[in-house]
């Protein structure tokens, strides 16, 4: 999987188009920015955390119990938000902390700037965290794997 995924809807769906096109409403649909194929949210350079650090953003699809179906599936579930801080090696969970971390316009130059591997190993962490936090608490079955939909470094 690439280290950011511009497939990500919720990605598109957060593009707030009143920087780009003076609208002040501070809605859009993202259906061009979807068309472009381009990565609509992404912060790199300056991060926006309050403090101060950068991190690493992740999108996953979690899976909840299908009463009709009796089985844990996506279409049931819920997506959620993460983002780990590499300063203090902390998870946020809350969506209005990680959007002021993300936001950002289509000119907004993307750069990885971390090793893979460090990559890899904090997207291992937050798969713990999930299966930790989530996956434990609603109960699923062995086997039953929240998916990442997407992720990304940002204000490298």
């Amino acid at each position: 999987m690439p280290l950011w995924d511009t497939r990500c809807p919720i990605m598109v769906a957060l593009w707030d188009s009143s920087a780009e096109t003076g609208n002040q409403s501070g809605s859009s649909s993202g259906d061009d920015v979807a068309a472009s194929g381009v990565l609509a949210v992404a912060r790199s350079g300056s991060p926006s955390h309050p403090r101060g650090a950068r991190g690493v953003f992740f999108c996953y699809a979690l899976p909840a119990l299908d009463k009709e179906r009796g089985e844990f599936t996506e279409e049931a579930g819920t997506t959620r938000w993460y983002y780990f801080v590499v300063s203090d090696d902390t998870i946020l969970d809350d969506p209005g902390e990680i959007v002021a971390c993300i936001r950002s316009t289509p000119r907004t130059p993307r750069r990885c700037a971390m090793e893979e591997r460090t990559l890899l190993d904090i997207r291992k962490r937050v798969e713990r965290h999930v299966r930790n936090s989530y996956l434990k608490r609603v109960d699923a079955p062995v086997g039953v794997e929240a998916r990442l939909v997407c992720w990304m470094e940002v204000g490298a």
